[in-house]
């Protein structure tokens, strides 16, 4: 039995690449990713970001630091196949600044379980978007050294078979 997927034409970039760093990120709730998710057009419309129910319901950090990365699963193959893909492990790994007065915002965020992570990367010229709800570890970190900064170190997780979906940035939301 075989499973042949139509696949779309691949979309080049021309002459340009896109440039790495996490720069922005925010965290959406389940109902109004939801919706993104049905809809990927949202993701680049200002509106959608700042219409919300509730103050908690988009969450966004303009200045962070960090990167994104997805390993591998793998799960038995099929007939000579000897594994395929099972999926992915998704994660960022994030810089965040502000630690006085912000202890019980990433307590609650790190036992949420409805949370989905946008990233911002190029730039500001990229959005990805995680495609189901993620876990999320805020703590402090201090390094040994007088010249270093404090900062909140945020590491944020999904496991899903498909990539994030990628969108431009809404205008004026995060930058």
């Amino acid at each position: 039995m075989s499973c042949r997927q139509e696949i779309p034409s691949y979309v080049p970039l021309d002459c340009d690449f896109e440039k790495g760093r996490v720069n922005a990120m925010a965290y959406i709730i389940k109902e109004k990713a939801e919706e993104a998710i049905a809809d990927n057009t949202l993701l680049s419309d200002p509106t959608w970001w700042t219409t919300v129910t509730n103050p908690g319901d988009v969450l966004i950090h303009k200045e962070v630091s960090g990167t994104y990365a997805a390993a591998e699963t793998t799960i038995p193959g099929r007939g000579n196949q000897q594994n395929r893909l099972g999926g992915f492990n998704h994660t960022t790994d994030l810089q965040v600044d502000s630690i006085k007065g912000n202890e019980d915002y990433w307590n609650k965020l790190n036992i949420s379980t409805d949370y989905y992570q946008a990233i911002i990367s190029d730039n500001y010229n990229l959005l990805l978007f995680s495609t189901v709800a993620c876990g999320i570890m805020g703590r402090v970190t201090i390094e040994d050294s007088l010249e270093s900064v404090i900062f909140w170190q945020v590491v944020t997780s999904w496991s899903d078979i498909s990539n994030p979906i990628t969108s431009d940035v809404p205008v004026g939301i995060f930058n």
